[in-house]
């Protein structure tokens, strides 16, 4: 008789033990599939405490009225708000901005800090390259596919308008 067969491995059963079935009532095996769901787990919860401001109705892209410059709308990064970053500039834009001391508008935040009031309003600092300052401005959208932003240059006075069209598609 074997060493192996004289003492079995492993602890006895206790009398009236049936050990946990492998498969569910219909007959699906789910401890094979009980390591995928603990990895999906994190990815649910991530999913679901992901930052409201992803889908703030701001966010996308953008572009004037002569569709010179679009500009891409996403939280900042590292400062609270919505910030609205140069995505395209025509020769044109890019001209004017160097005059204005920008030299690299490409990459830009022309929107920046932009939180929600109470009055749906948002408010933050808007930087206008063509003269390479900024200025406290307001954004506001009107429908879903216009964003209207304003700024002045001082106390309600110098106030320019500017209307941006949500870019659909790509």
């Amino acid at each position: 008789m074997g060493l192996t067969s004289a003492f079995p491995v492993g602890p006895r059963p206790l009398p009236g033990y049936e050990p946990p079935r492998s498969t569910d009532p219909r007959g699906l095996k789910t401890a094979r599939f009980r390591p995928y769901l603990a990895g999906m787990l994190p990815l649910a919860l991530l999913l679901a405490l992901a930052p409201a401001a992803a889908a703030d109705p701001l966010a996308g892209t953008w572009r004037n009225a002569t569709d010179s410059v679009r500009i891409r709308v996403a939280p900042c990064r590292g400062e609270p708000g919505m910030c609205g970053t140069v995505v395209a500039a025509s020769e044109k834009a890019r001209a004017d901005a160097a005059a204005g001391g920008t030299e690299r508008l490409i990459g830009t935040a022309l929107f920046r800090g932009f939180e929600r009031g109470e009055d749906g309003q948002y408010a933050g600092t808007v930087f206008v390259p063509d003269i390479g300052s900024e200025v406290d401005g307001t954004l506001h959208l009107e429908g879903r596919d216009t964003l209207v932003a304003e700024g002045c240059l001082f106390a309600g006075f110098g106030c320019r308008e500017q209307r941006w069209s949500r870019v659909t598609g790509r």
